[in-house]
């Protein structure tokens, strides 16, 4: 039970539960890392089909789908022995960082031998389910990454990088060809973004140690967005984006043909589309024809 010491200072019981509750976390924490190291080597146990300490020649010959090496290609657990753990990167969840020990394998040729550890644990991984679930989540509400990044720091996840929150978001992933007629928004807007990217001039110099290197130079170029919006819900989703060369109508032709395949028109549910009245993408609505205003 936790006590509170004597003194004549008054008490910060906010401060003490805090503390209190940052240490449950992190004994949670080691729980869960200890629990999920077991759970990895009850999975190589499994692919190995023995235990510790037994020996090969006591097994009937059999192949493991679960490992193969990497250096001859077999499967043959008989062939397989234990290596030690490897210290991986932590995995990201909703309780902070998950320090991992994963096992390690060897083949008789002297090769290292790949674990398929399923759902469990994918190669490389380094956010949890959870938390991309969560990213998404965000997404949804249209929220900029600085804001995701200072709502996730809250809930002990991160900290995460701008960059690893617009990958996570995968917004092409979530586009839909086949939109259903029921999901299509009744507004959207379309507007273009101005962005600045180094590509090369065609030029070539040499550097200090005589290397060849191309030189970039910078330029501008626009993404054209469309965001749909549902008034009565609130909601907020982007539908397409795609990066243009210009604002120019064979442009915008271009992402509209795109943006009208997935379902968007005026028989579906479309009643407005808002932009900033440019001449391409005016000239383009005439072309690509929503049935909407």
């Amino acid at each position: 039970m936790t006590k509170i010491a004597e003194t004549c200072a008054p008490v910060n019981a906010r401060k003490q539960f805090e503390e209190q509750v940052e240490a449950a976390v992190g004994q949670l924490r080691e729980t869960i890392s200890a629990r999920l190291n077991a759970l990895l080597v009850a999975v190589v146990n499994y692919g190995l089909g023995r235990e510790h300490y037994r020996r090969r020649a006591e097994l009937a010959p059999g192949q493991c789908g679960e490992c193969r090496c990497c250096r001859c290609g077999s499967q043959r657990r008989q062939r397989f022995s234990r290596n030690g753990y490897r210290r991986r990167q932590p995995l990201v969840t909703q309780w902070g960082e998950i320090a991992l020990e994963v096992p390690r394998l060897r083949c008789t040729c002297g090769g290292s031998v790949q674990i398929n550890f399923g759902e469990l644990l994918r190669p490389y991984q380094r956010i949890g389910e959870a938390v991309d679930a969560q990213i998404q989540r965000l997404g949804e509400l249209a929220l900029s990454l600085r804001q995701m990044r200072a709502w996730l720091s809250e809930l002990r996840i991160g900290p995460l990088a701008l960059r690893t929150l617009n990958q996570r978001l995968h917004l092409l992933q979530d586009l839909d060809p086949q939109r259903a007629a029921a999901d299509v928004p009744p507004i959207v807007q379309v507007d273009a973004v101005w962005v600045t990217l180094l590509r090369p001039n065609g030029a070539v110099r040499r550097d200090r140690k005589g290397r060849t290197r191309v030189v970039k130079g910078r330029h501008k170029v626009p993404i054209m967005i469309a965001m749909g919006v549902w008034p009565d819900s609130d909601r907020r989703q982007i539908l397409l984006w795609r990066l243009g060369e210009s604002e120019s109508a064979v442009e915008w032709i271009t992402f509209l043909e795109l943006l009208e395949a997935q379902g968007i028109r005026g028989k579906n549910g479309l009643r407005l589309i808002i932009h900033d009245g440019g001449s391409g993408l005016c000239s383009a609505l005439q072309t690509v024809w929503f049935d909407a205003p």
